[in-house]
């Protein structure tokens, strides 16, 4: 029975493992930035701008996206990811200046630019500036 509890929890935590790491190989999301704008009612939008190999693409994703506080705050935001080396990506990235990545792009419901910011940003920063740059969207 010991046997049986021990590989069945290898092979949970295998299962887990392997989810964790699939979602994190699938890199970034090619989401319809137009189509969020389109959709957008009363919601502001964050394109965050990224490739597959940025390694601080990877680590704002990681340490400041997904963390809890974080994900709080931009529920009051639509927040899309783009992924820069697609297509429409590209045609996306050309149209809102980004020359670098991450680059997050901070949009009024009707599409026009707020702020743009490039860079891995820590959550300590990200926070105030989020909060700076919400009031500024109405």
């Amino acid at each position: 029975m010991k046997g049986m509890t021990r590989f069945l929890l290898f092979g949970l935590l295998a299962i887990a493992l392997i989810g964790i790491i699939g979602r994190r190989a699938r890199g970034w999301e090619n989401q319809d930035l137009q189509a969020t704008i389109s959709a957008a009612q009363s919601k502001p939008i964050l394109a965050v701008f990224g490739t597959s190999w940025c390694h601080y693409c990877k680590q704002l994703e990681r340490e400041t996206l997904s963390d809890s506080e974080v994900s709080k705050a931009l529920e009051a935001w639509e927040v899309v990811k783009v992924d820069a080396e697609s297509p429409k990506g590209r045609t996306m990235a050309q149209k809102y200046g980004v020359r670098g990545y991450p680059t997050m792009v901070f949009l009024r419901p009707n599409g026009e630019v707020i702020q743009s910011e490039s860079g891995f940003v820590a959550k300590e920063v990200f926070l105030p500036a989020l909060a700076k740059i919400y009031a500024k969207s109405n």
